[in-house]
């Protein structure tokens, strides 16, 4: 990994990832962090507060009470909120910020999804861990669900890892880490899209939230029209989609051994005609390739904060990798860590619905992995390469390794040091910071920005 992006990590500890796997290396994060509290010498993320040039309003605000399921901090009510704000993503970031919006007394929030919405909770869906994969959320994340008042339901959807089990090449056997002692909490492991599900259900169960947000997915942000005149409001116009659905050919090896060349955006058609939407504040939660941060770099007014840049960093290190289930029935609250000596590595992480979600990560010109075929194809790789695994593995895990797609991880990202357009428009989450998710800052950090912004909307 470049110089330059180490450092950035250690200075801001505010990069994420929205899609792909947290592993819990020994690496990441060496500063243990309660769910309770954050230590005193822990740099709290610099994002909306270091960037707000101008702040986000001259909004008069008044400390009352949390809920019990709430923070024991007090919560803002803002008197004077915009009219109409809009956020842009409905993955876990732009929920929470949801969240944090309607709890200062914010009202008619639209949240806009390309994507059509997750199963429910309680779906049988959860029980197959090839369904989504996981995130980590650590003390971090666990502190600042704490805050936005969103945590019992999260935990309650969540596995439990208190260390990790390696092995390595050189020793004999494995080792057992225990993590959770040293770090003071345990890391929550969830599905991503349960995540996401949880925290739908969390505003839909709530009157007073459900009454505050409406949540509009299958509906893709088009275009774009930022205005000239801060006391003018964003043109965002919106088209329904569809979601496409591979068609047979796709599950050929040919189309395995290229999967890593396809792009996000097209797992969606747009079928919808043009909405235009009038914004008074717009929040870009919409991931790597944002609309909402795109129009912001493009703008030529002189509302351009010039801080404003984007840095998408060259990968010379690319790795891949293709996912496994496993049915681990002792020890089921460890990461599970392979170290091959052929440069090809393993980590698995369990999910409370049942089953282990393994990861084989790998570069991308690996023939010995590509070329895999069949099951028999994909235990030999096993047993040749990562022999401590095969008692994990089952002929159908095999099997369904074989047929996998190569998946690839995001690329490194940073936007700033400006963040925000104005007094009316902010971004937050995989838009601005973007990491390899085995760094395991995953979602924390975009649930760290939240908390920062709701900092920042306090200090008008």
């Amino acid at each position: 990994m470049p110089n330059e992006i180490a450092r950035m990590m250690c200075m801001t500890l505010c990069l994420t990832s929205v899609s792909g796997f947290v592993s819990l290396s020994p690496a990441v994060l060496r500063t243990p962090l309660s769910p309770q509290h954050l230590q005193p010498h822990f740099v709290e993320p610099r994002l909306a507060t270091r960037s707000l040039a101008r702040p986000f309003g001259p909004r008069m605000s008044a400390a009352v009470q949390p809920s019990p399921a709430a923070s024991t901090e007090g919560v803002v009510v803002d008197k004077d909120p915009p009219a109409r704000p809009v956020i842009v993503g409905s993955g876990p970031t732009g929920l929470a910020c949801a969240v944090m919006l309607a709890r200062r007394g914010w009202t008619n929030i639209q949240v806009y999804d390309r994507l059509p919405p997750p199963p429910p909770k309680d779906s049988d869906e959860w029980g197959n861990p090839e369904r989504s994969y996981n995130v980590g959320i650590n003390g971090r994340g666990q502190t600042s669900l704490a805050k936005l008042g969103v945590w019992e339901d999260v935990d309650a959807v969540c596995a439990d890892v208190t260390g990790r089990r390696e092995w390595v090449p050189g020793k004999d056997g494995s080792t057992d880490i225990n993590t959770s002692r040293k770090r003071g909490f345990n890391t929550k492991i969830v599905p991503r899209d349960l995540l996401q599900s949880t925290l739908v259900e969390h505003i839909e169960g709530s009157a007073e939230l459900s009454g505050r947000i409406n949540i509009h997915f299958s509906t893709m942000c088009t275009r774009v029209e930022l205005s000239n005149d801060m006391s003018k409001p964003t043109l965002l116009t919106f088209q329904k989609t569809r979601l496409n659905t591979p068609s047979p050919a796709d599950t050929s090896a040919s189309k395995r051994a290229t999967a890593t060349q396809e792009r996000p955006r097209s797992t969606v058609t747009v079928v919808g005609d043009k909405e235009v939407v009038f914004a008074d504040f717009v929040v870009g939660a919409d991931g790597f390739r944002s609309q909402i941060r795109d129009a912001m770099v493009e703008d030529e007014s002189p509302l351009r904060e010039k801080g404003l840049k984007v840095r998408v960093y060259p990968d010379d290190n690319v790795r891949v990798y293709k996912t496994i289930p496993l049915d681990i029935k002792e020890d089921t609250d460890l990461n599970y860590s392979a170290r091959g000596d052929s440069d090809i590595n393993f980590d698995a992480l369990p999910s409370k619905q049942g089953g282990y979600l393994g990861v084989v990560i790998f570069r991308p010109d690996d023939k010995r992995v590509t070329g895999v075929q069949t099951g028999a194809d994909a235990l030999r790789l096993f047993e040749e390469h990562l022999p401590a695994i095969v008692p994990l593995l089952s002929p159908s895990s095999c099997d369904k390794f074989a047929s996998k797609p190569v998946s690839r991880f995001p690329t490194f990202l940073s936007t700033g040091p400006a963040l925000h357009r104005g007094s009316n428009m902010v971004l937050l989450g995989d838009c601005i910071h973007t990491v390899k998710p085995f760094f395991g800052l995953g979602v924390n950090s975009a649930f760290e920005d939240i908390v920062v912004l709701d900092k920042s909307l306090t200090k008008g």
